[in-house]
């Protein structure tokens, strides 16, 4: 574009500001491609109910304080890992339970995010090892799905710390 804008009979004062503005045009469009990227980065891997989500700064009403983001871990220095602790009564959770990729509501509960917790996930969930005495010492691990914006996948969970151990995403 530069050889064509600078042709040999052209003056050098119409060849740089042609320049200057194809620079200034490819500045705009790096500096829009950087925020596109950061906006999409994903800031929390939310488990609500037996599904991880994707939530991206984007996605949340109003910043993640400070003082409940300390108190959550990270994957692997990204985003941080919480829970939407709805309690469970038996096999079947409260009102929240039908819930859908739109996290929104989450706006309207006072302190939505916090570590992942044994009491707040389902009982099927849970390895049993008193059903599987053989299996007492096995590893057992919790595959849970994960879904995004435009991604699908599988979070695998490590049955006795409830660390993810692998994310594992679906190509489209």
């Amino acid at each position: 574009m530069t050889a064509w804008l600078c042709r040999p009979g052209k003056k050098n004062k119409n060849c740089a500001l042609d320049v200057s503005i194809i620079v200034l045009l490819q500045a705009i469009a790096l500096a829009y491609g950087a925020y596109i990227l950061y906006q999409q980065k994903p800031k929390l891997l939310v488990l609500v109910l037996d599904q991880f989500y994707i939530v991206t700064e984007k996605d949340l009403t109003k910043p993640l304080s400070p003082s409940i983001a300390s108190n959550l871990p990270r994957y692997k220095n990204g985003p941080y890992i919480a829970q939407v602790p709805i309690k469970f009564k038996g096999k079947k959770a409260n009102a929240l339970s039908p819930l859908t990729s739109d996290l929104s509501h989450l706006a309207f509960v006072p302190d939505p995010f916090q570590r992942i917790s044994k009491a707040f996930l389902p009982t099927y969930l849970i390895p049993d090892k008193t059903t599987h005495p053989d299996q007492a010492n096995a590893v057992t691990d919790i595959r849970l799905p994960i879904t995004g914006r435009n991604v699908r996948g599988t979070v695998t969970l490590d049955g006795e710390t409830l660390e993810i151990t692998t994310i594992a995403l679906d190509d489209f």
